[in-house]
């Protein structure tokens, strides 16, 4: 996959059609919440537009701040300007409670008819819950299957909602033979294994980890 420069703006247009696009999800956005909510007057803030403009040129990054300011409007506004500059799919990884929510946020944003909540589904945006990564009974099949989507480049965003979730993890902990029979901490060595080969991987959260350190 193409590496950008981190800060660049590497789509067709620059920085103006990029303003163009964030202006289509706001729009998008705003009917969205009339229609479901009989809501009007949603706003992109210029908070939020620095903080969509800062993930979506980066291919690493973390969006911490307290609750409520609208971490998933920054990180599925960017994702979505990512696939339009970049192809490929969105990989998004969050709370179980969450995951139908997020989908619906998704489609609200983005008009896509291509959104999925089941990792067997071929969609352009893609809503799991933490919790599958650790399923013994499937946990092997769903990192298997996203992490040769990650290699032959399908996945081109990777999300992690609550990133806190995931930790760094014990490397005496994986599995000796390069498998997946991890002694313990699958969700997280699952997850590290997927992310390591998709190009742009960012995370969320109200929780800052006091210390992080690279997965590779």
């Amino acid at each position: 996959f193409p590496v950008t420069i981190d800060g660049e703006v590497d789509i067709e247009g620059g920085e103006e059609k990029l303003n163009q696009h964030i202006n289509e999800i706001e729009n998008n956005f705003a009917e969205h919440i009339l229609k479901t909510k009989k809501q009007a007057g949603v706003k992109i803030k210029e908070k939020q537009i620095e903080g969509i403009k800062f993930l979506f040129t980066h291919q690493s990054a973390i969006l911490g701040d307290e609750p409520g300011v609208g971490k998933s409007l920054q990180l599925i506004s960017a994702a979505y300007l990512r696939l339009k500059a970049s192809g490929g799919r969105c990989l998004i990884i969050t709370k179980p409670i969450v995951v139908n929510q997020l989908a619906k946020e998704i489609y609200g944003m983005t008009k896509s008819n291509s959104i999925s909540t089941e990792y067997s589904k071929d969609a352009e945006w893609m809503v799991l819950p933490y919790s599958i990564f650790g399923n013994d009974r499937l946990r092997e099949k769903v990192t298997s299957k996203l992490v040769q989507d990650a290699k032959s480049g399908k996945i081109t965003v990777m999300i992690l909602d609550e990133s806190h979730t995931i930790k760094n993890g014990d490397p005496s902990e994986r599995d000796p033979t390069g498998g997946m029979n991890h002694k313990s901490q699958n969700t997280t060595f699952n997850i590290q294994d997927i992310s390591r080969h998709v190009p742009f991987v960012w995370g969320a959260s109200a929780t800052m980890v006091a210390e992080y350190r690279d997965w590779e």
